[in-house]
C-alpha cells in the first residue's frame, strides 16, 4: 500500500482526479473539465498508472459511439476514504 501511495503522490494531478473519481464523474472528458490545468495527455497518463496499480478499471460501454468511463475498484475506494479521512484533519 505505501508504494500505491507514493505512486499517488508522486504528480499533483492524481490526488485531484482521485477526488472526481470518489465525486462520482467517470468519463475523462468530463474529469478533464472538472480540473483547471489539466491536460489530455496528462489525464491519460494518470488514468494508465491508476488502473495498471488497479486502483480504477476502464469499462468501455457499447453504445453509439463508443464510451470509455472508468470506475473506482474497492482498493480505490479505501484510497478514497484514507484520502478523505487525511482532509477532514485540516
Amino acid at each position: 500500500m505505501i508504494e500505491i501511495f507514493q505512486q499517488i503522490l508522486k504528480c499533483k494531478w492524481t490526488l485531484l482526479i482521485l477526488d472526481r473519481f470518489a465525486k462520482g464523474l467517470r468519463r475523462p472528458g468530463e474529469l478533464r473539465r472538472s480540473i483547471s490545468g489539466l491536460s489530455s495527455k496528462v489525464l491519460y497518463e494518470r488514468l494508465k498508472v491508476l488502473e495498471t496499480s488497479e486502483i480504477i478499471v476502464r469499462e468501455l460501454i457499447a453504445e453509439k459511439p463508443m464510451e470509455v468511463h472508468y470506475r473506482l475498484t474497492r482498493k480505490g475506494r479505501r484510497i478514497c476514504a484514507i484520502i478523505d479521512q487525511i482532509k477532514a484533519l485540516d
